[in-house]
């Protein structure tokens, strides 16, 4: 089944305005999953013909992103500088799951890009700051097609860091 576009809710991809001839539109997708939804995927197709994966829950998936699944992850830094750092993200068995390019911005980091070890970016992360013009301070994440998957709003502390969180959005049907 080919949609004209997709959303996010609670972590898990839904089809917008279903296509019945997927070869006379510019730009379709396709949300593929297994009957017990274990493992889903969004591919992007022009004219009907496969162009892109934009998601897939074996390299990242969204709906275990909680604080209790990365208590034990372990980060290190593998490039540095005052525009840009590099690190490395290993699970419990010590295995490199993610590299994170965080970008910076007035020493806040404004961004990071979330990598599968293999160079596929599976995500993309923006930082908001009031400090810096933004509307809310917080954290959007995106998928590769960028549609939002997930929005937090803290407060910020006198070094404009994320403390405490006042608001967490997982439901984008009107986006």
């Amino acid at each position: 089944m080919h949609y004209k576009n997709y959303f996010w809710k609670k972590g898990l991809p839904a089809g917008l305005q279903k296509i019945e001839d997927p070869i006379s539109e510019p730009q379709s997708y396709k949300i593929v999953s297994d009957p017990y939804k274990k493992r889903i995927s969004i591919e992007s197709y022009k004219n009907g013909i496969f162009d892109d994966l934009l998601y897939d829950s074996l390299i990242l998936d969204f709906r275990c992103l909680n604080e209790q699944q990365q208590m034990g992850w372990q980060k290190q830094t593998l490039a540095s500088s005052p525009e840009k750092v590099v690190t490395a993200i290993s699970d419990l068995n010590d295995r490199v799951i993610f590299l994170e390019h965080h970008f910076f911005k007035s020493s806040l980091c404004v961004k990071c890009e979330v990598y599968s070890p293999h160079g596929w970016l599976a995500s993309i992360h923006q930082m908001n700051y009031q400090a810096l013009g933004h509307e809310f301070n917080g954290v959007i994440l995106y998928d590769r097609g960028r549609r939002p998957v997930l929005k937090k709003i803290y407060e910020v502390d006198e070094n404009e860091e994320f403390t405490e969180l006042l608001e967490e959005t997982r439901d984008f049907a009107g986006e």
